[in-house]
């Protein structure tokens, strides 16, 4: 099959067809818009909701038990909130930071990994410092006794 195309200089020159000139694509063409399933955007908040029930529900009700602990009836309610406070007000500026850090990263090992790597180190070493709240010394290694 032989497609006739005028390109200008020499009309009626002969073009044999090929597979992707005679059928259709499903790739759009560059900037065109492309439709998003209902499931998906229906689907996606419900399984972004669902992950984090799942994620916060354990975390804070292990944050409330540990605040019982360690303060009295009286001042229970405000040391949990002080604490949830706190710690989403340095998440909502951490947040945006690092991100924005993480995009402009340019490394061998690409944008991300360099981040996760420290990120896990730092997390660790935190981890490692804290121990039982009332005997806690500065840094306390796990396999030591708190002193």
């Amino acid at each position: 099959m032989a497609v006739t195309t005028n390109t200008g200089d020499s009309a009626g020159l002969t073009v044999p067809a090929t597979p992707s000139s005679t059928t259709t694509s499903s790739v759009p063409a560059p900037g065109s818009p492309v439709k998003t399933p209902r499931a998906y955007v229906i689907g996606m908040p419900i399984a972004s909701a669902g992950l984090w029930m799942a994620v916060l529900a354990p975390a804070l009700v292990v944050l409330a038990i540990k605040v019982s602990e360690i303060t009295t009836p009286e001042t229970r309610a405000g040391a949990l909130s002080l604490v949830a406070g706190v710690g989403a007000l340095i998440a909502l500026l951490a947040n945006p930071f690092f991100g924005r850090l993480s995009d402009r990263t340019t490394s061998r090992f690409g944008m991300r990994k360099p981040w996760i790597v420290g990120g896990s180190i730092v997390g660790m070493g935190r981890w490692s410092c804290s121990g039982p709240p009332p005997t806690s010394p500065a840094c306390w290694w796990p396999g030591s006794s708190p002193s």
